[in-house]
């Protein structure tokens, strides 16, 4: 009786074996084409020749943080903002664009504006992006404490 128990046992088991190498024949003679991966081709460095900027977040406790990014087609100093997520993340800023001027190293440093109330930069402060550009953000707070602190330590905080 054990025996015709494992005949019956070995009968489902070869037709799943059987089953499955028809299933990996199948697949196989297809090309796979039910198990790619999604494969996006990207160029081997896209950013190499893009013009870019830097931008720089500061909190209140003084951490920064710093990315390169490209600038896109007529790019502004709004735009940045929004691609950077800096609207989201402070209420109140301070930003400075600072714009390399020539070879020798010489920076303009241009203040920016913005209007918390609504939720943009100064529209004539609202500067096109340059190669080479960086934009530093810092938390500026409506918090008379913290401006009091800030008086103090001379904004340092």
């Amino acid at each position: 009786m054990s025996s015709r128990k494992t005949q019956n046992l070995a009968t489902p088991l070869t037709r799943i074996a059987s089953i499955l190498l028809l299933f990996v024949a199948l697949f196989a003679t297809t090309g796979c084409h039910m198990m790619k991966t999604s494969s996006v081709e990207l160029p081997v460095d896209a950013t190499a020749n893009a013009p870019m900027y830097q931008i720089q977040m500061v909190s209140m406790m003084g951490r920064a943080d710093v990315s390169k990014r490209v600038i896109k087609d007529k790019m502004t100093v709004q735009d940045a903002l929004e691609e950077a997520g800096a609207i989201k993340k402070y209420r109140g800023m301070r930003i400075t664009l600072s714009r390399l001027l020539d070879k020798n190293g010489q920076v303009l440093k241009l203040p920016v504006d913005y209007q918390v109330s609504k939720r943009a930069v100064r529209p004539e402060q609202n500067y096109s992006l340059h190669p080479g550009d960086t934009l530093t953000i810092s938390a500026a707070s409506d918090n008379s404490m913290d401006k009091i602190i800030g008086a103090l330590t001379g904004g340092a905080l």
